[in-house]
């Protein structure tokens, strides 16, 4: 079972997510983990540290293909602000969460 979770886990962008909804969470987070720069990294870790626990098999399998399916320079400029975000639920969210992190005033306001 954890040989083919880790030959799973070994494809970019796998187009099989396991049944199992820990073994996605798992991928998921492992996916988190490969991507660079650090403070991307940094930043989906710690939205990460606080979504991923709740979030069902297919909030996950979705959050993989929005968030992670990007390349981490374009992901990175999304998510900061200096592209514009092409939608989706997750993308919006770490939008938004960077916001706050860098202006808590003018996101509560």
């Amino acid at each position: 079972m954890f040989l083919n979770l880790r030959r799973l886990m070994s494809q970019k962008f796998p187009l099989i997510f396991p049944e199992n909804t820990e073994q996605v969470r798992i991928l998921v987070h492992d996916e988190i983990l490969k991507v660079a720069p650090q403070d991307l990294e940094n930043i989906l870790l710690e939205w990460s540290k606080n979504n991923l626990s709740s979030m069902n098999r297919d909030q996950l399998i979705q959050f993989h293909n929005e968030v992670l399916s990007q390349e981490p320079s374009h992901l990175q400029d999304i998510i900061t602000g200096k592209v514009k975000n092409p939608g989706g639920a997750y993308l919006t969210e770490l939008t938004n969460f960077v916001k706050e992190k860098i202006d808590p005033e003018k996101t509560t306001k």
